[in-house]
């Protein structure tokens, strides 16, 4: 297993002592040895485990199920694009934080506006009590491209399907890409986008 942090600095502090007590080493050499030792501790500051055990830059903190999502955008949008992402989950088990980061640069919309719908009660700060005509409205205004599906409930899907190009499956709508079609008529219709 790897050293004990107190055990390091010890050692450290011996080896230290035992250079300026020595009568072996001459004085210019010693300084330079102890100017090396505090050089050493004091780049690593306090995090010493960098000198026995090498922070590994591929590990990912990121939870593989939310690395997988937004992968699902990242594949398929440009980093100017603009996306509304739907997640309907009052338990919020994906989050909003993280998935932003993950698909950065490009941008989606605000965090409390992943849900959409009738509010759950009086402390439902999650969702986003907006109508179809509104939700729309948003689409158009504020330029969305995109609207990526994370998950979806009934209501959800009754609420909003005449957004929806008609031969939309609601059973097979989550983790997809839905374009924003824009008409003449400053209407949308969301058709599922493939690359």
């Amino acid at each position: 297993m790897f050293l004990h942090i107190d055990y390091i600095f010890f050692q450290i502090f011996i080896i230290t002592e035992d250079i300026i007590c020595s009568n072996t080493i001459d004085t210019k050499n010693k300084e330079i040895l102890v100017l090396i030792i505090i050089l050493l501790v004091g780049i690593y500051g306090s995090n010493i485990q960098n000198l026995i055990k090498p922070i590994n830059k591929n590990n990912s903190t990121i939870p593989k199920y939310i690395q997988e999502k937004a992968d699902i955008v990242n594949s398929t949008l440009n980093n100017n694009d603009k996306v509304y992402v739907i997640f309907q989950d009052p338990g919020i088990t994906v989050d909003p934080f993280v998935f932003r980061y993950c698909i950065s640069p490009i941008v989606m919309n605000l965090m409390d506006e992943y849900s959409l719908g009738k509010l759950d009660g009086p402390n439902d700060t999650m969702t986003y009590n907006i109508t179809a005509k509104e939700w729309k409205e948003k689409l158009i205004n504020e330029n969305y491209d995109y609207v990526f599906i994370l998950k979806t409930d009934n209501e959800f899907n009754e609420t909003y399907k005449e957004l929806f190009e008609d031969k939309t499956d609601f059973k097979n709508i989550e983790n997809k890409i839905f374009k924003v079609n824009k008409t003449n008529d400053n209407d949308v219709i969301l058709t599922l986008y493939t690359k």
